[in-house]
């Protein structure tokens, strides 16, 4: 099963950390024919910087990264997030409507929210 993390810019490391961790465990209990693969977008692919500074290197960008996956999640950043640009934009609409599910951490509501992905549905997020 694919899971696909889309991460913006300034992001929490933990949200991003705390979800491949919980997919590792479950991967430990799993037969490896059901293991979850997981993989970090972001919007260009680049190496990013984390909110507390710490840097990491996505997997792919939204332009290279076409393959729909079967969960789509969305992690927050520090504080209430950008609005994201189009090409995002279009990317997150794109994967959650070929995804089986989505979802969000903590801000990363906001960016779901701001595409239109929560239109019409009731949601609930945390921050701060």
């Amino acid at each position: 099963m694919l899971i696909t993390i889309y991460s913006p810019s300034n992001v929490h490391l933990l949200e991003i950390a705390g979800l491949c961790d919980a997919f590792f465990e479950a991967n430990c209990r799993l037969n490896p024919a059901q293991h979850y693969r997981v993989r970090l977008i972001s919007a260009d692919g680049a190496p990013m910087q984390s909110s507390s500074g710490v840097r990491f290197l996505p997997d792919a960008g939204v332009g290279n990264a076409p393959e729909p996956s079967d969960t789509l999640i969305v992690v927050g950043p520090y504080g209430v997030p950008q609005k994201a640009d189009g090409k995002v934009a279009r990317w997150l609409r794109s994967q959650a409507e070929g995804s089986r599910r989505f979802g969000s951490t903590c801000t990363g509501a906001f960016i779901l929210a701001d595409v239109g992905l929560m239109a019409g549905r009731r949601v609930t997020t945390h921050w701060e």
